[in-house]
């Protein structure tokens, strides 16, 4: 309902149905959990390895001056993927929020720190990550 709203009140503009749009993003998201149980179970090197990342003459300048980054990103595609991927190329912490599901929060943070991404938890992010 909210997104035939945007839709018919010209806030977003789209070439496909709600129906299609929402068939679509339902399939990403079956995506990556697949991705995100692969990774969890030890079979996702191969998925990771195939991530590519355009641009990173900035971030690894930027590295070279001492300098920390800050990614900030919306939840588009699958963000877990991206976060184990980019810390292949330099340490990454990712600011999250607990998950409500004490075992799927466990799952998640297990998934995340298997391949190197350390969690900084949202409430007290700001001081720890002025010490990064």
């Amino acid at each position: 309902e909210n997104l035939r709203k945007s839709i018919s009140s010209h806030a977003i503009s789209v070439s496909e149905t709600p129906e299609k749009i929402i068939r679509s993003n339902f399939r990403n998201l079956g995506r990556s959990l697949s991705e995100t149980i692969k990774i969890y179970y030890g079979a996702g090197r191969k998925i990771i390895d195939s991530v590519e990342f355009e641009g990173t003459e900035s971030v690894y300048k930027a590295k070279s001056k001492g300098r920390g980054i800050l990614f900030i990103t919306g939840h588009c595609g699958n963000w877990e993927l991206m976060a184990t991927a980019y810390a292949k190329l330099l340490p990454a912490y990712g600011i999250v929020r607990q998950i409500n599901n004490p075992y799927i929060n466990k799952f998640i943070e297990r998934v995340r720190q298997r391949y190197g991404t350390r969690v900084m938890y949202k409430k007290g992010a700001l001081k720890a990550e002025m010490k990064v």
